[in-house]
């Protein structure tokens, strides 16, 4: 039996293996009962007054199927602009002792993806959510959550503290989506039957991706609703009501592929979203991701060119 704790990172399919570990009658999956642990890390690591807490309350006693403890916050602690990147570092810590107290032999799985397409992602999330910043001024906004994720070398340091650093497995996003099956070979072949198990042949996509055309629809909503909350003389709480609403349903109508998007898709012009790098983020990718990646594993499953051809590199 193997026990496996998946960490992230945000936007690299997380949810659609979630649902695959949970309907898998060979894997116990913890997912929604790591609750109690997330919720005392985010309310206490701002205060730097986190203590002990003991995992083994939200566990089963006993055991005899592979088991997955997966949460997005084992990473990223928060997602957005609601942490600083100490908060971010000091959250990773706790994460990993409290595991570490635990199941100290399990193994670790961590997903990446290419930096520029992950950014473009959370940004996407961002808008969903209602945000309406630009990109670039989203890249400020957010800033601590963007550097502290795409800093995987911090990430892994901080975790290897705890576990074997051979435990730590990390892999690509895109092999993942592109062919898992490959993947699953991969991981077989480098760390066993434990690790494959854990990859299904087949990824469940439950909804279509929006299109960048309908991004700037939802965040156009979204601007003219914060206009209509900033100006207009009626109760502020019903109009973030009514947007967060309207958004739900826009966002829902734009995932079936209806004949919304086909009226939307005939007009204007394609978007083009331009990103301008900070010098900053550009060398924390560089040295903290696609170096780091290439320590790991030379080539990184054949994406390492490609992670680097979006930069420029």
């Amino acid at each position: 039996m193997t026990d496996l704790i998946h960490i992230g990172l945000p936007k690299t399919a997380s949810t659609s293996l979630q649902n695959f570990w949970k309907s898998n009658s060979n894997i116990d999956c913890y997912w929604n009962e790591l609750s109690s642990l997330v919720n005392f890390v985010r309310s206490n690591v701002g205060s730097h007054q986190v203590g002990d807490f003991d995992l083994r309350k939200a566990l089963k006693h006993e055991h005899k199927k592979n088991r997955v403890f997966t949460s997005e916050a084992f990473s990223t602690y928060v997602w957005g602009a609601g942490a600083t990147v100490d908060d971010v570092v000091r959250a990773r810590f706790e994460f990993a002792r409290a595991f570490y107290e635990v199941i100290p032999s399990a193994k670790i799985l961590l997903f990446v993806r290419s930096p520029i397409d992950w950014i473009f992602s959370v940004y996407k999330q961002y808008i969903q959510e209602g945000g309406d910043r630009t990109l670039q001024n989203y890249l400020s906004y957010d800033h601590d959550f963007i550097h502290a994720s795409l800093s995987i070398r911090n990430l892994v340091s901080i975790w290897g503290r705890f576990f074997n650093v051979d435990n730590i497995i990390i892999a690509p996003y895109e092999l993942l989506v592109s062919d898992p099956r490959r993947l699953k070979s991969e991981l077989l072949k480098r760390y066993g039957e434990g690790v494959a198990e854990f990859i299904p042949d087949e990824m469940s996509w439950h909804n279509r991706s929006i299109t960048d055309k309908e991004l700037m629809l939802m965040r156009d909503v979204s601007r003219c609703f914060g206009v209509f909350e900033k100006y207009a003389e009626v109760s502020k709480l019903s109009i973030k009501n009514i947007k967060k609403d309207f958004l739900l349903h826009l966002r829902t109508e734009l995932q079936r592929s209806g004949k919304v998007c086909d009226v939307i898709a005939r007009c204007n012009n394609e978007p083009v979203f331009k990103i301008n790098l900070s010098q900053e983020l550009i060398a924390l990718i560089k040295n903290d991701f696609l170096d780091f990646l290439d320590e790991y594993d030379v080539g990184f499953f054949g994406m390492s060119a490609s992670y680097k051809s979006t930069l420029g590199m």
